[in-house]
């Protein structure tokens, strides 16, 4: 197989439910609707783990948060403070951003990135760069060794982010989970960049920049990972014109139900009716905001040329909920963390490089196979261990071969599985616990787990689950071990019991 150019688009915190191809009849998103209809479309996608840097690690190394350590979303480990010291700022585009003591200040003409919100926000739990995944190569090492070209525009959030690495050698970086729409900062060739544009447009123009200096003899990977759709979720933080778009759209397909009756709900939810639809609509809005700048993408591929030789593929890190279950959030957005279809089971669309138009394969899939996918794509045999995921590259050509797969989703000590129409879902070692038919019951409203017809199925799924997370973990990275609450960890699962504590309740919102 010729080698082929590959690139990869990454959302931020969103659902299968949020696409028309899984039959959302609200959402404006042209160019991911073109992409189902001219490519390949997966029914039955789920993430690894319903948190922003668990769910990425696994996407690049192909394995579980228990083999490669990242238990939650990462709130420390990518900067340094000291290179973000007195950086300078245009105080009138920065106005909105600034603490309200120095906004307040006319006599103030001069600030710097320490006078912001964002700064207060997030910086204050940075200690230093600290490479999480050191020892668990990422596809892109092994396609810069066979050589690619490896670029990346975008969120990263998998700890040190002041260097290029993991073999990307074009670095433009938004480092950490929380970033503002307006105003993103940027690693560039190591240095902090403020910028003062809409970030989804500032991420894409940095893709842009990628394909016109990368060098055009040489096959290319390229990640652009959006913060869409990522809260927060405020109308003053997007375009009008993207505001505009859902002018007197009453978004019948969201759900108001009342908060979750079995846990306890950890993040910012409506407090009125026009709350709740704010909410809804700046998640859209984000969403069409990222959809513009993919048909930017594609358009400049289909002018050059090269999309017959690139794949492309679109996911997203993770699923969120935006009522359903009466949660607001994503797995953290509860406690004990939820594995909600809503949190795990996100979009994948594949198109480009000759794969065929308009399929849709019904198989489940992980992104624990993208690692396999990713390598077989470029004709690169894939390392020797044990790694949970498959190519998809036989579904991708033949979308209707069917595999006898389950999948299995975890969230520090909460443990899913997935077979056929049945998923069992373990709380560790909180409880309570869940089963569901999806056939049945694809809202997972009904709570089988206690039905005694059903026992033989629980008790058949629990020990699949079983062998599978002990074939697949790492003892030492074993999330039943471990204080993960949804709070975010800040430093490495070895630094467990010694004078640093991994695990930290500072009360920061989920990243």
């Amino acid at each position: 197989m010729k080698a082929k150019n590959i690139i990869f688009l990454l959302s931020d915190d969103q659902g299968a439910w949020s696409l028309a191809p899984y039959g959302n009849p609200d959402v404006v998103a042209p160019a991911l609707d073109r992409m189902a209809a001219e490519g390949v479309c997966f029914e039955n996608f789920y993430c690894t783990s319903p948190v922003c840097s668990p769910a990425r690690a696994s996407i690049f190394t192909g394995e579980m948060p228990s083999q490669h350590g990242v238990l939650d979303w990462l709130g420390g480990g990518a900067v340094r403070k000291d290179a973000y010291r007195d950086l300078p700022l245009d105080r009138e585009k920065a106005l909105t951003d600034l603490i309200p003591e120095v906004r307040n200040d006319p006599s103030r003409t001069t600030v710097t990135y320490q006078d912001t919100v964002n700064y207060h926000k997030y910086m204050n739990y940075e200690h230093g760069p600290i490479d999480y995944l050191a020892g668990h190569p990422f596809f892109t090492e092994l396609l810069q060794q066979h050589g690619y070209t490896c670029g990346i525009a975008g969120k990263w959030h998998l700890g040190n982010a002041m260097e290029a690495q993991k073999g990307f050698s074009f670095w433009r970086v938004v480092p950490r989970g929380g970033t503002p729409y307006q105003m993103p900062d940027r690693v560039v060739d190591g240095k902090p960049v403020i910028s003062y544009g809409y970030s989804t447009d500032v991420i894409m123009d940095d893709a842009m920049a990628f394909l016109e200096e990368r060098p055009k003899d040489r096959p290319f990977y390229l990640s652009v990972h959006f913060t869409a759709p990522h809260d927060p979720w405020r109308k003053e933080d997007h375009p009008q014109e993207l505001w505009d778009l859902y002018e007197g759209c009453d978004f019948s397909s969201m759900p108001n139900l009342p908060l979750h009756p079995d846990q306890v709900l950890k993040r910012s939810h409506p407090t009125s009716p026009e709350h709740r639809m704010e909410m809804i609509r700046a998640h859209f809005a984000a969403i069409s905001g990222m959809d513009r700048q993919i048909a930017r993408l594609m358009e400049a591929l289909e002018a050059s040329g090269e999309l017959e030789n690139t794949v492309v593929f679109f996911t997203a890190d993770n699923g969120v909920n935006l009522g359903q279950h009466g949660i607001w959030g994503k797995g953290n957005g509860t406690f004990p963390m939820n594995l909600y279809e809503t949190s795990v089971k996100v979009p994948f669309l594949a198109c480009g490089g000759g794969l065929p138009r308009g399929a849709r394969v019904r198989s489940l899939c992980s992104h624990y196979d993208i690692f396999q996918t990713v390598l077989d794509i470029a004709g690169i045999p894939a390392p020797e261990g044990a790694l949970p995921g498959e190519s998809l590259l036989p579904l991708l050509e033949e979308p209707d071969r069917e595999r006898d797969v389950v999948v299995c989703d975890e969230y520090g000590p909460v443990r899913m599985i997935r077979a056929g129409d049945w998923k069992l879902i373990y709380q560790y070692p909180y409880g309570p616990h869940y089963l569901f038919n999806l056939a049945d019951d694809p809202e997972e409203a009904y709570n089988r787990i206690s039905d005694p017809a059903c026992q033989t199925v629980a008790q058949s799924l629990f020990q699949r689950m079983e062998s599978w997370f002990g074939r697949y973990s790492c003892p030492q990275y074993d999330g039943r071990r471990f204080p993960v609450d949804g709070e975010g960890q800040m430093e490495r699962l070895e630094s467990y019991g010694s004078d640093k504590t991994v695990f930290l309740k500072y009360g920061l919102s989920s990243r």
